[in-house]
């Protein structure tokens, strides 16, 4: 079973390869947007570890999503931030939607790093 730092570890491993997805231009921008959620991700389920949380409670994406709504109620915003960057993620992926440079700058911008920062600031 994974530990919240084995997940924080994750995260971190996931936004740099998102980040050198970006950096080395148009190319493979889905994979950016989905390393980014990746991140997020990894991110939240180890806030949620920290919280209490058991593997079993975080083993798919629906599981992880009501964990988030059932253990941080106020969180709204963080909830807002990771079904964004999960609906992108989706959609890069299903649905070939193309991402340029510039929308995966937005994305980190307006989602992750607000997530990034919440979850940061969250975690005892």
């Amino acid at each position: 079973m994974p530990s919240r730092q084995d997940h924080a570890c994750k995260a971190t491993e996931n936004e740099a390869f998102a980040g050198g997805v970006v950096s080395n231009g148009a190319a493979h921008l889905d994979w950016a947007v989905t390393g980014y959620f990746y991140a997020a991700l990894h991110h939240v389920t180890a806030l949620l570890h920290s919280l209490g949380c058991q593997d079993a409670d975080l083993k798919t994406h629906a599981k992880r999503e009501k964990q988030i709504v059932t253990r941080l109620p106020v969180e709204q915003q963080l909830y807002n931030d990771y079904r964004q960057l999960s609906d992108d993620s989706q959609d890069a992926r299903y649905e070939c939607r193309p991402f340029s440079e510039q929308d995966v700058k937005q994305l980190v911008a307006q989602h992750f790093v607000p997530l990034k920062t919440r979850v940061q600031a969250l975690l005892p």
